[in-house]
């Protein structure tokens, strides 16, 4: 798509040739070529692109769109195949030479922009070309049941009926907004559909009114008129028309709502603009009114909620059960007692897979088979047109689409290059947006900070699911649901080898077979490999604009052959992240390294103050040690913004941490593992203002652990290891945001110290091959808590248990070091 191309090819623009220090010259004896000329005039057709991207119906507009987008991916092509011909020629002529067509290359794409700018200001003239999709009609995503012919199929969401149930009837007296909020066909309209003509909902309100946002919204008129329509009983024409004055049809909502206890159902409510225009006219009085949004897109509290009342109720997808039941029990198949004959069982897991407990697909598919007698062939047709189209409505799709704007749209096409149903991890995303120039955030602000904005606003559409949480509630793993991960697959494009901005994942192996081609690869941005090799240097050194160098493999061991890399890897200018594993040690930079935000490296002796001065932007820092003399790890304070630090250090390795104020106030997510923390170090920990991550494995130099009052006042997540460790004393007014407590190896600790103070937020205690007895007083904790309605869950496990699988879902639900 256009806009694609075109960020793809700005972003080229501006880290080649509109740095400081370019790496190629852009002026010779033809004269000085404008890169900023060019830049801006991208810059225009992309805004050009953004404006007339919701138009249709314009067959010219459409055409341009196409000459833009291959433009853009031509430019871009040849503009690094002459600049990769340049960096890699062998002397000076060929140097010369590959320069010149460099330049005529560039000449060449600034006059092509200039004339493609042209024929858009010629169509923006021209208004019979540019229909606006908000002139017409829009085929909204899905057609639900209207509120009078509900449907009482609500398989897999009783715990949901009964959710809202009680935020309808039986909560306060004050006004409350209830969203509804997921993805498209997840059954959002037919849940409260399904509560809207229950008997004891009905009886409740004085007035119950039901609107169904059209697709198009795009001013107050349309809801205003909507919702008045449906409260007059004997609208007269002019309301029937729309055509009297939005300040009147407010007034008269208003009054016709005045004194009474309503329930207003907004269904299918398509942004937070149409929630502003409405909600001034719905009154707010302490008679148990409800409104109830059901909306694609999250409404955030605060700004954008007229009121402090506000439940927001998350629609999840089915599980495996849940799918099958809805295909059994639905009213094309008139299956009994969830029992499908064997013709249906022999597709279970398939159907079960490939719709993703999404309950439109699971009925789209149960129809098509209900109208064939070969379910098997048919099946094979449902499913291949599932996996090439997805069966959500493409047009509205596209609409939604269109609304993005232009730095989400590339971003979300993204997603297109990962394989469907794969969970996909949050910081690796990130890091790849990155490296692809598609994050180009305001002055002032973070690549990172943009980057994760923009993975919060497809969250917050229902384009985007969330696999797993860290304990600080950031995702951690997401993924895109099938039905539109159709949507983002672009046509197949040919990429040279030797054009690569990204390369991981790829065995060290293979890489070391191909050493020659390897040399080509001048424009990495990401780079990624399990073992450094002999040409690898040469590799690293040449890409200048090398972001992110991560080697590390899982096999990696302390105690383990250690290599040292070229010190010029700090000379990579556009380095952000570097990150070894304990095979590999580098001698500090001798230059500041201001873009630096992730380090993890091995420590010697050189972890003091005139190191970490050479990183004054470090976000984290992962720090292992392993050596034969006793080292002093100080002065991280020098690290003002660091936010995660994790030291790691071998067995029988002597480590001093001689000052209280060792760790930065800034720090978020600490782990020590092998520190001798003394009870001094201790309490510097339990101060930290800002702290809601601590992993403290093998770490304490004594065997009684004393927190005192108010220690630990952010924490949220705590994971103890510790094989010696006896007494563990907590004051009553410390902890008071824990959710998760992990005990791991506590073969001494005896019970857990938590009172019922403590828990107003717990939400699990896990255990792993820990004594028995302080399993006991967990139980007895959670006992007590029941009765306060505060319940938490248990976890075990441990040898007597055998569940593999139970600690893998512990560990990956862990909060990384890196997170």
């Amino acid at each position: 798509m256009a806009c694609v191309a075109l960020t793809s090819l700005m972003a080229t623009i501006k880290l080649e040739f509109l740095q400081p220090n370019p790496r190629v010259p852009v002026d010779d004896e033809g004269g000085f070529i404008s890169m900023e000329s060019l830049y801006d005039k991208l810059s225009s057709l992309q805004g050009f692109v953004q404006e007339k991207s919701g138009a249709r119906g314009g067959t010219a507009i459409r055409g341009l769109e196409i000459q833009i987008r291959d433009f853009a991916l031509d430019a871009e092509d040849c503009i690094e195949i002459q600049l990769s011909n340049f960096l890699l020629a062998n002397n000076g002529e060929d140097q010369q030479k590959a320069a010149q067509q460099l330049h005529q290359t560039l000449g060449e794409a600034a006059e092509n922009a200039a004339e493609l700018l042209e024929k858009s200001k010629e169509l923006e003239t021209n208004d019979e070309q540019v229909v606006s999709e908000s002139e017409g009609p829009l085929i909204p995503w899905l057609k639900h049941a209207s509120a009078s012919e509900p449907s009482n199929f609500m398989v897999g969401r009783s715990r949901d009926c009964v959710l809202l149930m009680n935020k309808l009837v039986w909560f306060s007296s004050e006004l409350e907004v209830v969203s509804i909020v997921g993805m498209a066909g997840i059954g959002k309209t037919t849940l409260i559909s399904s509560l809207y003509n229950d008997p004891s909902v009905a009886s409740a309100f004085d007035v119950r009114r039901w609107v169904s946002m059209p697709g198009g919204y795009n001013k107050v008129s349309q809801l205003l008129h909507i919702l008045l329509w449906t409260l007059l009983p004997e609208a007269d024409d002019e309301i029937k028309k729309g055509i009297i004055p939005d300040d009147l049809a407010a007034e008269q909502v208003y009054k016709c709502l005045k004194g009474k206890r309503y329930l207003i159902v907004l269904d299918n409510l398509p942004n937070n603009q149409a929630w502003y225009d409405i909600r001034h006219c719905l009154p707010d009085e302490t008679n148990g009114s409800r409104i109830v949004i059901t909306t694609t897109h999250f409404l955030r509290r605060g700004d954008n909620y007229a009121y402090s009342n506000s439940n927001i109720h998350n629609m999840t997808l089915l599980n495996q059960e849940e799918s099958w039941a809805l295909f059994c029990n639905n009213p094309f198949l008139k299956l009994k007692k969830h029992m499908a004959p064997p013709k249906f069982q022999e597709i279970r897991s398939q159907v079960v897979e490939v719709c993703e407990g999404l309950p439109y697909s699971i009925l789209v598919v149960a129809k098509r088979l209900s109208k064939c007698d070969n379910i098997t062939e048919e099946w094979k047709k449902v499913e291949k047109e599932i996996e090439l189209l997805g069966v959500l409505d493409r047009r509205a799709l596209t609409h939604t689409y269109k609304q993005l704007s232009q730095h989400l749209k590339v971003c979300f096409l993204y997603f297109g290059v990962f394989p469907k149903r794969t969970a996909i991890k949050v910081k690796l995303l990130i890091r790849l947006w990155i490296a692809e120039g598609f994050i180009n955030p305001p002055e002032g602000k973070e690549l990172e900070s943009q980057a994760y904005e923009n993975l919060q606003e497809f969250i917050d559409r229902s384009l985007i699911l969330i696999d797993n949480w860290s304990s600080s509630g950031k995702d951690k793993k997401c993924r895109m649901h099938s039905a539109l991960h159709s949507f983002c697959e672009d046509t197949e494009i040919y990429v040279s080898f030797k054009l690569l901005r990204v390369l991981a994942f790829v065995p060290s192996s293979f890489l070391q077979r191909v050493p020659a081609c390897l040399h080509d690869l001048v424009f990495l941005r990401y780079l990624y490999v399990t073992e450094w090799f002999e040409g690898f240097d040469y590799v690293v050194s040449t890409n200048q604009n090398l972001q992110t160098l991560v080697v590390s493999s899982k096999e990696s061991q302390f105690g383990a052959p250690t290599r040292h890399l070229p010190c010029t890897i700090w000379e990579l200018p556009q380095l952000r992240h570097l990150e070894l594993d304990k095979s590999y040690v580098i001698d500090p930079p001798s230059m500041i390294k201001d873009k630096m935000r992730i380090l993890s490296w091995v420590c010697s002796t050189h972890c003091r103050a005139g190191v970490y001065c050479k990183f004054p932007n470090i976000e984290k820092l992962k720090v292992f040690v392993f050596c034969s003399n006793p080292i002093i790890l100080d002065n991280l304070e020098y690290l003002e913004r660091l936010e995660i630090l994790s030291i790691s250090i071998s067995f029988g390795c002597v480590v001093t941490l001689p000052k209280p104020s060792i760790f930065p106030s800034q720090l978020k997510k600490l782990r020590l593992n092998g520190t001798n923390l003394s009870e001094r170090d201790l309490k510097a920990i339990e101060m930290l203002p800002q702290l809601e991550v601590l992993k403290l494995e093998n770490a304490f130099d004594g065997k009684v652990w004393e927190v005192e009052a108010s220690g630990f006042p952010r924490l949220q997540f705590l994971l103890l290891e510790d094989k010696k460790l006896k007494q563990w004393r907590v004051d009553k007014n410390s902890f008071y945001w824990l959710e998760r407590l992990v005990l791991r190896f506590c073969y001494c600790l005896e019970k857990i110290p938590l009172t019922t103070e403590h828990i107003l937020f717990l939400k699990s205690i896990e255990f792993q091959q820990c004594c028995p007895s302080v399993v006991t007083s967990a139980e007895d904790l959670q006992r007590k808590s029941s009765r306060l309605r505060h319940a938490f869950e248990i976890k075990i496990v441990g040898p007597e248990y055998d569940d593999e699988s139970q600690c893998t879902d512990i560990e990956e639900s862990m909060p990384s070091d890196e997170e």
